[in-house]
C-alpha cells in the first residue's frame, strides 16, 4: 500500500511521514525529492526548481508525476509526501491502484507559526490547485479517504495511524 498525504504548508505532512517511517517501518518518498532525481537522471544543468516549474508547464502534472513514480519503490508501505491536486493523484492511482489519499490538517495559527512568510501565498495556489478540475466536479479534499490532525502530540497520531491501519485490513482483508 501507498499512504499519499496532502495537506497545507506546515499541515504537519512531514513530521507525520517521519514518525510514521521510525514507529511503524514504512519508507518515505518526498516528491521534492523526486523531482531532484528526476533532474539528476535528465542530466539536466542549472536550478532545478526553474526547470521543474518548466516542465510541469510543458508537460502536465499528469505527465511528470507518473515520470516521478518511477522512482518510488513498487514495494508495500510507502508514503508519497506529498500530492498536491487532483491530477496528480489520478496520475498516482493510475500505477498505484493501492495508494489510499489522506489530508493532514492542522489549525490556522499552528500552521502559521510553524509557515515561512511566503507560506500563505503558497497555499492559496495550493488551494487553488485542489479545485482546479473542473471537468470532474471535484477537487482533492474530497478524493481523500483519511484525515490526520497534523497538530496532534506523537501519541495521538501514533494511535490515528494504528487505526488507519486498522480500517485498512478491515476493508482489504489484508494486514500491512
Amino acid at each position: 500500500m501507498m499512504l499519499a498525504l496532502s495537506g497545507l504548508h506546515g499541515s504537519g505532512k512531514s513530521h507525520l511521514s517521519a514518525l510514521i517511517a521510525s514507529g511503524f517501518g514504512w519508507d518515505i518518498c518526498v516528491k521534492r525529492d523526486l523531482l531532484k532525481l528526476l533532474h539528476i537522471s535528465e542530466n539536466i544543468t542549472g536550478d532545478w526548481v526553474v526547470w521543474y516549474r518548466t516542465l510541469y508547464a510543458a508537460e502536465g502534472a499528469y505527465e511528470v508525476t507518473r515520470k516521478l513514480m518511477g522512482f518510488v519503490p513498487a514495494r508495500d508501505r510507502i508514503i508519497l509526501d506529498s500530492v498536491h491536486n487532483l491530477t496528480e493523484w489520478r496520475a498516482v492511482r493510475s500505477l498505484r491502484p493501492d495508494a489510499i489519499l489522506a489530508s493532514v490538517i492542522a489549525p490556522k495559527a499552528v500552521r502559521a507559526a510553524r509557515n515561512g512568510s511566503e507560506d500563505p501565498g503558497l497555499d492559496i495556489q495550493r488551494i487553488l490547485f485542489w479545485h482546479g478540475d473542473k471537468e470532474s466536479a471535484s477537487c482533492l479534499a474530497a478524493e481523500s479517504e483519511w484525515c490526520f490532525n497534523g497538530a496532534a502530540s506523537a501519541e495521538v497520531q501514533r494511535t490515528e495511524f494504528e487505526a488507519f491501519l486498522d480500517q485498512c485490513t478491515v476493508s482489504t482483508k489484508k494486514t500491512y
